[in-house]
């Protein structure tokens, strides 16, 4: 009927038989005409359109050209791994002291106060300060212990020393995880290594928390300037990334060096979280 009405509208022509037969009314010839102009010029119409949009969107949201606008960006993002590199270097120091002086002295105090306790063993067993320097020492140790909770949780000297594969093989054995650990490069940028020590430490402590006994594995590898860090565990799985805990701590820390984190934690496991943050070694 289309074409019936277009060739009948164009040439005048009218069919003398068939369901088409006799002379077709202007107002459906029109009609016709206009569904036929609509079915033609729409496809070319919906391209020039979508070309459109694209080239609106590119001047919309394309990357600026402006030499002073980029120059602005490097320095910000340099300016951002000094205060990065900054903080490191803070922690480490913090951490030196504490283990250097203050560790030091109390272990000193705890010899002095079990000489004491000795003492007053062999002259006065029945002294009621027997009992006084006995719960001195036992504090003394139980603070000794919490500063080397705190200083390994900054940042431990192993990790400066020897790197990331040194640093995380006490952490699986201190919390009794069959690890398996694969690390390709040998060594990283200090500021990375840390994060990544820290992300890996928090991942094997929660599967230490919801997966005792579970087989972990720990896959780090440096792919084209971005180290990715998989770490995956057989346990029963459903871990959720909530704000306020530990991993999204690791994902705000991971943010100032441009890293991600990836959580895949499907009921009945595994649970595998990747990171990947950007390193220039």
């Amino acid at each position: 009927m289309l074409a019936t009405g277009v060739r009948g509208s164009v040439t005048g022509l009218r069919p003398v038989s068939g369901p088409f037969a006799g002379p077709l009314p202007l107002g459906v010839a029109l009609a016709v005409l206009l569904v036929a102009l609509v079915v033609v010029a729409a496809p070319i119409a919906v391209g020039h359109l979508a070309r459109l949009d694209v080239l609106v969107a590119r001047a919309l949201l394309g990357r600026a050209e402006s030499p002073s606008i980029e120059a602005r960006i490097g320095e910000l993002v340099e300016s951002r791994r000094r205060v990065l590199d900054s903080v490191e270097a803070e922690r480490e120091r913090i951490e030196r002291d504490l283990h250097d002086g203050a560790q030091q002295r109390l272990i000193a105090l705890g010899v002095l106060l079990g000489r004491t306790e000795q003492r007053l063993l062999t002259d006065s067993p029945d002294d009621p300060a027997v009992e006084l320097v006995r719960q001195a020492r036992a504090e003394t140790r139980a603070v000794i212990t919490e500063i080397r909770d705190l200083t390994r949780g900054l940042r431990p000297p192993i990790l400066e020393s020897r790197g990331l594969d040194a640093a995380l093989s006490p952490v699986a054995a201190r919390l009794g995880i069959p690890l398996r650990l694969r690390m390709v490069p040998d060594r990283l940028e200090p500021t990375v290594e840390a994060a990544l020590y820290f992300a890996v430490t928090e991942c094997l402590t929660n599967a230490a928390k919801h997966a005792s006994g579970a087989a972990c594995r720990v896959d780090i590898d440096l792919v084209d300037g971005v180290v990715r860090t998989v770490v995956s565990d057989e346990g029963p799985g459903g871990a959720v990334l909530r704000p306020g805990s530990g991993l999204a701590g690791i994902a705000d820390r991971l943010s100032g060096l441009d890293g991600l984190l990836y959580l895949s934690s499907p009921p009945g496991g595994p649970t595998v979280v990747t990171v990947e943050v950007p390193c220039a070694s």
